[in-house]
């Protein structure tokens, strides 16, 4: 039969080899105080349950971890990897306004100004990583923050 924590919680959602597990917490009157949803390894010696807990998903660009350092560390590389990929879509496209001006003076300063900007972007970018770099590891010594 199945206990309220098994009526009203949502599974998580697990990778193969998982499997989901919700069970009750209760305190020592016996009453149920709260509920919990694991992701265990199914795999584990001939059917038993495993003890492995999940601590990442696979997802299209990368695993994603769900420790808060880890996830800060990985969503800080996409961002960068994103704002990368968007400073030089826009130096291409600047670089096709210069190239299809017909010597158009206004056209070429816009796509010299777009240009200029994805640079100065890229700078600035590249600069407060190294200040980040600069405060949270070498000044304050913060845990996880170095990637050590």
């Amino acid at each position: 039969m199945e206990g309220p924590c098994q009526l009203h919680m949502h599974s998580p959602l697990c990778p193969d080899g998982f499997e989901t597990v919700i069970s009750d917490i209760t305190n020592e009157q016996g009453v149920i105080v709260d509920c919990d949803c694991d992701c265990v390894d199914s795999s584990a010696g001939g059917g038993a349950r495993g003890n492995r807990e999940v601590t990442e998903v696979e997802t299209a660009i990368g695993p994603i971890s769900f420790e808060p350092d880890q996830f800060v560390i990985q969503l800080i590389k996409i961002l960068i990897s994103i704002s990368g990929g968007i400073a030089l879509i826009l130096m291409i496209f600047g670089s096709l306004q210069v190239i299809l001006s017909s010597g158009n003076p206004d056209k070429i300063k816009g796509g010299q100004e777009i240009i200029t900007s994805a640079i100065m972007g890229l700078i600035f970018i590249v600069f407060s990583i190294f200040l980040l770099q600069f405060i949270g590891v070498d000044l304050f010594a913060i845990p996880g923050f170095g990637g050590n």
